[in-house]
């Protein structure tokens, strides 16, 4: 083997692995990169999310007062209801709608 055959395969190695030093490197930056570009869209995708939902929570409050005052209102009417009730079903007002169709109290009551 000569001198000069040898400095050549020395320097073929080297340059061989300087470029596979390069090419790790340039690897490594690639996937630098990916990797942030990757976080990135999934930050500025939880900022859009929680600006949907913040959104959505501010309209919605208005829905939900509406909705509560529709309760207090169908609880006060059940309300009034349920003392018409009441009044309705009570013995005098039984006995005078009783007497205005036209019943009348029995004079002889039969006892078993």
């Amino acid at each position: 083997m000569l001198p000069s055959d040898f400095k050549y395969r020395v320097n073929r190695v080297q340059n061989t692995q300087q470029q596979n030093t390069q090419i790790e490197t340039n690897l490594l930056g690639r996937v630098k990169v990916k990797v942030l570009v990757v976080f990135t869209l999934i930050f500025f995708s939880l900022v859009g999310a929680q600006l949907v939902f913040a959104n959505n929570l501010a309209t919605d409050g208005p829905k939900i007062s509406d909705v509560y005052s529709q309760i207090d209102q169908l609880q006060a009417q059940n309300t009034q209801l349920e003392m018409q009730i009441a009044q309705n079903s009570s013995l005098a007002t039984l006995q005078k709608e009783a007497q205005s169709q036209g019943f009348v109290q029995p004079t002889k009551v039969i006892t078993p």
